[in-house]
C-alpha cells in the first residue's frame, strides 16, 4: 500500500481521520512535515514507539504504531490526539467529525454528512457499488485490505435496504 507501512507488522494499530475537505499540496506537505516529526519522536511513558503518519487521498491523515515494539498508551494516544486538534485549528478541518461519509466518485473524494447518505442513495449518487473509505479500520491489514469497500459490503448497506424498501 504504502511504502512508509511495508515494515509494520500487519496488526500494528491505525488511527484514520477524515478532512471534510480536500488539502492542497501546501498543507499536505507541512502535514506531513508535522506526522514526521511528531512519529519519529513519538512515545508511551518515555519508550519510543515504532510509528509513521501519513496523509491519504488528500483527505485523511493516518497514524500508525507497531505496537509488536511498544504498545501505545493513554498518554501517548493523547500526545496523537493534541497534534490532531492542532491541525484542526491551522487547517479549518474537522477531523473529529464521524458524521461524514467518504466516497470515491470519478476518482475523486465524495465527503457526504451521514444524514444526507440515503438521498444520496435515491439520487443515485451512491450505489451498492460505490466505494466507500472505510475510516473504521483498525490495524494495517484492515487498511490494505478493507480501506476501500463496497456499499454493499459495509456498514452503510442497512441504508441501501431502507430506501430500496420505500
Amino acid at each position: 500500500m504504502i511504502e512508509k507501512f511495508t515494515s509494520f507488522s500487519p496488526d500494528s494499530k491505525v488511527w484514520i481521520y477524515g478532512c471534510c475537505k480536500r488539502l492542497n499540496e501546501i498543507e499536505i506537505s507541512e502535514i506531513q512535515l508535522a506526522l514526521d516529526e511528531f512519529t519519529s519522536n513519538w512515545t508511551a511513558h518515555e519508550i519510543p514507539l515504532k510509528a509513521v503518519g501519513t496523509v491519504l487521498d488528500e483527505h485523511f491523515i493516518v497514524l500508525m504504531v507497531d505496537e509488536n515494539i511498544a504498545k501505545v498508551s493513554g498518554c501517548g494516544i493523547d500526545k496523537s490526539v493534541k497534534l490532531i486538534q492542532d491541525f484542526a485549528a491551522k487547517y479549518s478541518i474537522d477531523p473529529f467529525n464521524r458524521m461524514q461519509v467518504y466516497f470515491e466518485k470519478d476518482n475523486e473524494v465524495l465527503v457526504m454528512p451521514l444524514t444526507k447518505t440515503s438521498e444520496g442513495i435515491e439520487n443515485g449518487v451512491i450505489s451498492e457499488d460505490s466505494l466507500l473509505y472505510n475510516t473504521l479500520v483498525q490495524t494495517k491489514s484492515e487498511l490494505e485490505n478493507s480501506w476501500k469497500i463496497k456499499v454493499k459490503e459495509s456498514w452503510l448497506r442497512n441504508r441501501l435496504t431502507r430506501v430500496n424498501l420505500k
